[in-house]
């Protein structure tokens, strides 16, 4: 280690390659790929739609894709289109999605099923050797077609089909307005326009009756389809060929000549004009301003269209490599097919408010201008590369390089460097012009004018800073992996005892007004202002991780953190650290990775050091996606067999398997989602699957219902929903129970009255006894005995005895005594199962073991039987059959 580090400082200043080279890029956003691996059918893509449900569909060459951000479902000539190459989608007003295929017939698709109308080879005749250039069908189901030749078609909704030439003959280019709502396109079929050729726009009547026309002369070749847009009220934008017309009923103009072939135009919710180009990306007119210069995508792509959804991202489909999602134009990236060094970005730092220095675990550091990428290897030998810890500028303007093998400082002017023992400093904090501190695995480093005092802590102990701010007394506090220290009077203090949460590793310190702001690895952000009272903020209260990496203050009090899993913007309200709101940024808003390592702002941009490359944007342009994805019941399984359709099952049919699923792009695949079963689950339970198993369900009637949640907590506006019942076994039924009840009557009575009522009534009374106890509600003898309220079973007792004004009830176990007389008690006791044997004694009939002349026996206990009673004690024996 020390010889490393011998050869490191010795060297440094002879291999320090100053400028590699300067590189000049287009910042371009990131962009997220779908390619044929992911499940596309084709790279050859030439349609995107999204349906008034939220699924995305990709017309290819090789069939048609559904996309629900988690799988591709495809659709192909086995499935029931009549061509596998299909250029678009158009979605009519009952559902239904058209492919215009390459084969010149029609399909549609409606309920997961693809049917093919019946007027297709109709059709097929009427077009020959045409192809379709555009397609629309009204709420009277007429079908419009526009003509890439020869005019257009109607074809009414009993399926008869019309060529109208009109005047189209005349005329090179037409657009003709259906509705308000839709219109068709087309030509005459001549890839050249000639000179005195008109274009022709025909109005909704309910606009204009009569047509508006223009003259052009155009020679180039190009092209022949014909591509509009209606951009604001009463106005549309026309491409054709190379040519891009502004039409309204004023007038017609051409508006611009592109170098590249126009595929598609499209207006954006913000009334931006998308033009896709062969061969030349995509163009975004910002506000529809066509002086003012575009902004490119993708340039050397052929981009067939381009799409907005319901989230505010785009969709690029290209002709070449398959679809591009942008999931916000605010991001822009930069990766080393830009110019950097690496992708992983370790640390950042700005000097003089337009250098952006860029600090790589690969040893390079890069400096990002206006002007371009420089970049700076800081490794001492080829094959030995030194990760890039941290960086820091000096108020004298020099930088301050913490590597992996040491330290060094960058002269201002990038001209030369020279070695700073900086010891792999992990923080920096300035103290004024003249001071610095640093803080490593050691303890803290002091810089007076570059002369150097070490403050080791002493006693044998390490403190690894990980973080330095200066206290509100004017001390240091420093944030380690033990947790929070403070340094005065050049003595540590631990503080980790003052609260359980100061003992949590600390990576970074902010101080906000009187309160600290304290990063921890697991505990979330920490705010206090005693160093004692601690406030918490965690992925519960919005932070989009507990495992925070670094603190960012901008000048507006707004706190970055920077975490494994996203960055937060942390709003402090009325400059309040516990009065806040929280904006979270990840992959779905356009971040290169959710590991975040460090952010600088630079003027009004934010710019994130992530595991993946540079990211930066506009800190007033992100927003939050507040589309609410909606979500659907994909499927239902009862005992493995399809039944989302069927709401009644049999009880054998018990074991439910449901799917649903959310549509939401931005974080595609990764949606949150709560569920509950009621009658079985009691709270909603959380979820990042999408489907769920609940086996063995008892007889009942159910309802499932399932929402999901965005990465910015937006939830589905609807939930969906499956009622079902599971029907009881027919023994369970309150008919079959009620048939039961008058069947065993009968049965009995039948039994008592044949048989029994002559040879067996001790089994008769048994019996009866059985099922008064079986059907009977239990009851038991409350009474109040030695001051106590006292509750006994009947069935427990085996005599009652009177004793002047009181009475005995005699069990097995013990003997109460109850003010009351034997025949209040006889009125509260079950009349099957007590009888009165004597003015003194109650019996319980089933106790008794012997019948005697004129007494009986109970538990060896004989119980005398009065002459007023011994006509009762005769049945009684010949109802138990007793001796």
């Amino acid at each position: 280690m020390k010889n490393t580090r011998l050869i490191f400082t010795c060297t440094i200043l002879t291999v320090l390659v100053l400028v590699q080279w300067m590189v000049t890029t287009a910042q371009q956003p990131f962009f997220r790929h779908y390619t044929v691996n992911d499940g596309l059918l084709s790279s050859e893509v030439y349609y995107v739609l999204q349906d008034a449900k939220g699924y995305m569909w990709f017309a290819t060459d090789r069939g048609v894709n559904r996309f629900d951000g988690y799988t591709f479902r495809n659709y192909t000539t086995e499935n029931g289109l009549n061509s596998n190459t299909v250029f678009s989608i158009h979605e009519d007003h009952k559902g239904r999605l058209w492919f215009r295929t390459f084969s010149g017939g029609l399909s549609y698709w409606l309920k997961d099923s693809i049917y093919t109308p019946g007027f297709n080879q109709q059709l097929i005749r009427e077009l020959g050797q045409v192809t379709i250039n555009s397609m629309y069908v009204d709420r009277e189901d007429t079908i419009w077609l526009g003509l890439v030749q020869s005019g257009m078609i109607k074809i009414t909704p009993d399926h008869q089909v019309f060529r109208i030439t009109d005047t189209l003959d005349k005329f090179n280019l037409y657009l003709k307005e259906i509705d308000e709502a839709g219109m068709i396109t087309g030509n005459d079929g001549n890839i050249m326009s000639k000179n005195g050729r008109l274009l022709y726009v025909k109005f909704h009547s309910h606009h204009n009756d009569q047509p508006v026309t223009a003259d052009f002369d155009d020679q180039r070749p190009g092209r022949s389809n014909v591509f509009s847009r209606r951009y604001s009220d009463g106005k549309y934008l026309i491409g054709h060929n190379n040519n891009l017309f502004s039409v309204s009923k004023e007038g017609i103009r051409l508006l611009k000549t592109l170098d590249r072939s126009i595929t598609h135009i499209t207006a954006d919710s913000e009334g931006n004009i998308w033009i896709g180009l062969l061969h030349g990306g995509a163009l975004c007119y910002a506000k529809g301003v066509f002086s003012d210069p575009p902004q490119s995508y993708l340039p050397d792509k052929s981009v067939a269209i381009v799409m907005e959804d319901r989230e505010g991202s785009f969709w690029f489909a290209t002709l070449n490599d398959g679809v591009y999602y942008l999931p916000s134009r605010s991001f822009i990236s930069y990766t080393v097919d830009d110019g950097l060094a690496g992708n992983k970005v370790s640390c950042l730092a700005v000097s003089d408010s337009t250098r952006l220095w860029i600090g790589l675990d690969n040893g390079y550091i890069n400096c990002l201008t206006q002007n371009g990428i420089a970049t700076y290897d800081v490794n001492p030998k080829a094959g030995l590369r030194h990760s890039i810890m941290n960086l820091f500028v000096h108020p004298d303007g020099n930088i301050w390089v913490s590597a992996s093998g040491g330290g060094f400082l960058l002269d201002k002017q990038q001209a030369y460097s020279r070695t700073l023992e900086i010891n792999q400093s992990l923080a920096y904090f300035r103290e004024n012009d003249s001071v610095v501190w640093t803080g490593n695995r050691m303890g803290l480093v002091q810089y007076t004018h570059l002369r150097k005092q070490v403050y080791p802590p002493g006693d044998g102990r390490l403190i690894r800073v990980n973080a330095i701010e200066e206290g509100l007394d004017g001390a240091l506090l420093i944030g380690s992996l033990d947790g929070l220290w403070r340094f005065r009077h050049k003595k540590y203090e631990y503080l980790g005892h003052n609260h359980e949460l100061l003992g949590k590793r600390i990576t970074a310190i902010r101080k906000i007004g009187r309160h600290y702001c304290l990063a921890t690895r697991g505990a979330g952000l920490l705010i206090t202002g005693d160093l004692e009272n601690v406030n918490q903020i965690t992925e519960s209260d919005g932070l989009v991780s507990n495992l925070c990496n670094a603190l960012t203050l901008d000048e507006d009090s707004i706190l970055w953190v920077s975490t494994y899993a996203g960055l937060s913007k942390i709003t402090f309200l009325s400059g309040d650290p516990l009065n806040y709101h929280i904006d979270n940024y990840t992959l779905a808003d356009g971040l290169l990775s959710n590991e975040i390592n460090n952010v600088c702002i630079m003027g009004d941009k934010v710019w994130a050091a992530t595991n993946q490359g540079l990211v930066g944007f506009h800190k007033k342009e992100a927003s939050e996606n507040v589309s609410p994805p909606p979500v659907y019941m994909v499927s239902g399984e009862v005992n493995g067999a399809a039944a989302l359709s069927t709401f009644e099952f049999s009880y054998r049919e018990n074991n439910i398997e449901l799917a649903y699923v959310g549509l939401s792009y931005k974080d595609a695949g990764r949606l949150l989602y709560k569920y509950r079963l009621e009658g079985i689950d009691p709270d909603w339970i959380y979820t990042k699957h999408t489907t769920v198993r609940y086996p063995d369900l008892a007889p009942g009637d159910y309802r499932f219902k399932v929402s999901a949640i965005n990465e910015d907590r937006f939830e589905s506006s609807h939930p969906a929903e499956w009622r079902f019942t599971i029907k009881p076994p027919f023994w369970q039924t309150w008919w079959f129970r009620l048939m039961s009840v008058v069947a065993i009557g009968l049965g009995i009575y039948a039994f008592f009255k044949v048989r029994i009522l002559t040879y067996n009534r001790d089994v008769v009374r048994s019996l009866l006894l059985l099922v008064y106890q079986k059907f009977s509600k239990k009851a038991y003898l409350v009474f109040k005995s030695e001051g106590n309220l006292t509750k006994v079973d009947p069935r427990q007792i085996l005599w009652l005895k009177a004793a002047d004004n009181y009475v005995e009830i005699i069990t097995k176990n013990r003997t109460y005594l109850v003010r009351s007389t034997l025949k209040a008690m006889m009125q509260q006791l079950p009349a099957m199962e007590f009888q009165r044997v004597h003015r003194s004694y109650i019996i319980r009939i089933d106790k008794v073991a012997s019948v005697r002349k004129n007494s009986l026996l109970i538990n060896d206990q004989q119980i005398p039987v009065s002459e007023s009673h011994l006509p009762d004690l005769k049945k009684l024996k010949e109802d138990l059959l007793l001796q």
